[in-house]
């Protein structure tokens, strides 16, 4: 996937793996390797991410790598071969080919989704 946006945001935290193979020796055979775990990305202004046959918009996107999300906020929107889905929200859920798409109560704009041409069948 191939990510774009002005401006991005990334959270980690420290997480330590203990064991002989790998990092600083504390003591002893014992050994110390800080790694970091992102726990959060916020990207802000023009947010585009590209993915084989796939791209979507949006003005915020938040990707929890934990729980497998992307949250996609403000003029979101997905277009693939099979169609385009908009919103004011859209949560994708990581390897389950779904997502949840909201529209702006705020605002009365609803959540659409267009499909290409279906042809009649040939009888």
């Amino acid at each position: 996937m191939d990510a774009t946006c002005e401006r991005l945001e990334v959270a980690a935290k420290p997480v330590e793996v203990i064991g002989a193979q790998q990092g600083i020796t504390k003591s002893g055979s014992e050994s110390i390797d800080a790694s970091m775990q992102v726990e959060l990305i916020e990207a802000y202004n023009s947010v585009v991410f590209k993915q084989t046959g796939r791209v979507a918009t949006g003005n915020k996107a938040t990707i929890l790598p934990l729980e497998g999300q992307v949250v996609l906020e403000g003029d979101a929107v997905v277009t693939d071969a099979k169609g385009k889905v908009t919103g004011h929200r859209m949560t994708l859920f990581q390897g389950q080919r779904r997502a949840i798409v909201e529209g702006d109560r705020a605002s009365g704009k609803r959540a659409t989704m267009t499909l290409p041409e279906m042809k009649p069948k040939a009888q």
